[in-house]
């Protein structure tokens, strides 16, 4: 996708989601600029993380394997708009 990457890890307890985030970042990128010598490459400052329960590990590796064509009918941000409401919810509704 153009505008955003979706990448299915195991994130063990010991890393922090930050952590995780900022040693992607920076090594995605050092690993860019120097294969593909690109120096125009650059991660936005914010991210977001969802965890999956083991029985929805199929279903998370479907929707990663056709996130092309899923997006020609959401765009990515309304479909993330839509995640975050949901999450809120969740955990916030009485």
């Amino acid at each position: 996708m153009k505008d955003h990457i979706h990448i299915f890890l195991i994130k063990y307890p010991t890393i922090s989601e930050a952590e995780l985030a900022q040693k992607l970042k920076n090594n995605s990128s050092r690993w860019l600029k120097t294969h593909l010598k690109n120096n125009n490459f650059g991660w936005q400052n914010s991210y977001g993380i969802f965890s999956y329960g083991h029985s929805q590990i199929d279903a998370v590796n479907e929707y990663i394997n056709n996130q092309q064509t899923h997006h020609k009918k959401y765009l990515f941000k309304e479909e993330y708009t839509k995640l975050l409401k949901l999450w809120f919810y969740y955990h916030f509704s009485g």
